[in-house]
């Protein structure tokens, strides 16, 4: 009797703890939070526990630099004295003491000194920032009317030079929307979106006064996943499954449809209007944005990028994004740096496709290899100079037809 008790005691306990099992692993997937569960942004700071090979991939990156606050570490122009002449006009940069000053012709036409209190990019050019008094101040931690000097730091030859907007080479008149205190180079309503990350524009139209703020003043981790509070939370409750309702609670750029990454790119990557300031990663660009069409005088007549048209525009014309190519076959997403370097860029999928290296060969680009033309990217990505310095490739990514070009 004992012996048969015994036997069904060994046979129901395994039973119990599969339902026990079952039970909890059934609890572990339905609890879930609610489907409107908010999300806000957290820093990067809550990424580097479990991401930092993407954040030391990231540290550094043209990203990671998109705007700081001006300092020794940061400014890379030499504020010496030095005076730039531009058309009749002279500006002057110069120390006094820790702060990094500019003397030049304000909005009144009269010469004024200005503080550059944040930098804009690393290469190959280094814009300034600085403060315009407005009615109503800025609350805590937002900032004020601030505006872009056209005084500029060349990274690649090392001097200032004035940067004139394109096609206008004679001087610019306090009053004229392109002069550097105009609307076309204020930083809160044409800059700031594309270098900072969860942008609150909050313009006073009343007092014609901003009070911008950001999550953080860079494009950083949640400019491209969205905010991650919800991700956060989920991560720590360390249960066996993601959240049935939200997933990994960021958005999902990994999908097979190539388009969600494509167009988590594009609002800082294209010519376009802003629909709304609603917009996050992951949501549909067409939504939220009205892209700049291809067309005449802004592109070439055969689709070719003509003015700063960016990328999202011409990559949309070519055969790779039809084929389903993504920014991040080729750009590394954390560094921003290409993932190979020469013809390696176009031949790690090429050379798939034609073993016997049918392109990378003289016998394709009629060029000495190693020589100017024998690249890839000569002939099917031309580039264009835009401010002056800055040389940008066309990503239609099209067979050179010089008959029609």
């Amino acid at each position: 009797m004992k012996s048969a008790r015994s036997r069904m005691l060994l046979v129901a306990l395994p039973l119990v703890l599969l339902v026990l099992a079952a039970s909890w692993i059934a609890a572990e997937w339905y609890s879930a939070f609610p489907a409107g569960a908010p999300r806000t942004f957290v820093g990067r700071q809550s990424c580097v526990e479990c991401h930092q090979p993407q954040v030391a991939a990231f540290s550094g990156s043209d990203h990671d630099r998109a705007m700081d606050l001006a300092s020794e570490q940061t400014v890379l122009g030499k504020f010496d004295g030095t005076v730039v002449e531009h058309h009749g006009s002279s500006s002057r940069v110069w120390r006094d003491g820790p702060r990094f000053m500019v003397t030049t012709e304000g909005a009144d036409g009269a010469a004024a000194d200005f503080e550059v209190t944040h930098v804009f990019g690393v290469h190959p050019l280094q814009q300034y920032i600085v403060q315009l008094p407005q009615s109503v101040p800025a609350g805590p931690g937002a900032l004020g009317h601030m505006q872009v000097l056209r005084i500029s730091w060349n990274c690649l030859e090392n001097r200032w030079f004035h940067l004139d907007p394109p096609d206008v080479p004679e001087a610019l008149q306090p009053g004229d929307p392109l002069h550097w205190t105009g609307t076309t180079q204020n930083w809160n309503s044409s800059c700031a979106v594309c270098h900072s990350t969860g942008l609150k524009k909050n313009h006073d139209p009343l007092n014609n006064s901003y009070h911008t703020t950001f999550a953080e003043i860079d494009v950083s981790c949640e400019a491209c996943h969205g905010p991650a509070s919800l991700h956060v939370e989920i991560a720590r409750r360390r249960t066996l499954f993601w959240d049935r309702n939200h997933g990994y609670g960021l958005a999902n750029l990994k999908t097979p449809n190539h388009e969600a990454q494509i167009e988590t790119c594009a609002p800082c990557h294209s010519r376009r209007r802003e629909l709304t300031s609603t917009w996050q990663p992951g949501e549909p660009y067409d939504d939220h944005f009205s892209c700049q069409l291809v067309e005449q005088p802004v592109y070439f007549a055969d689709g070719q990028v003509r003015d700063e048209d960016y990328v999202y525009g011409s990559f949309l014309q070519s055969r790779m994004f039809a084929e389903g190519v993504r920014c991040t076959d080729c750009h590394d997403p954390h560094s921003t740096r290409l993932r190979f370097s020469g013809n390696q860029l176009c031949t790690s999928c090429h050379l798939l496709q034609h073993p016997a290296a049918k392109y990378d060969t003289a016998a394709h680009h009629h060029h000495a290899p190693g020589t100017p033309g024998s690249m890839c990217v000569d002939c099917h990505m031309p580039q264009t100079v835009y401010m002056q310095v800055d040389a940008r490739r066309d990503h239609s990514l099209r067979a050179p037809r010089p008959d029609l070009s």
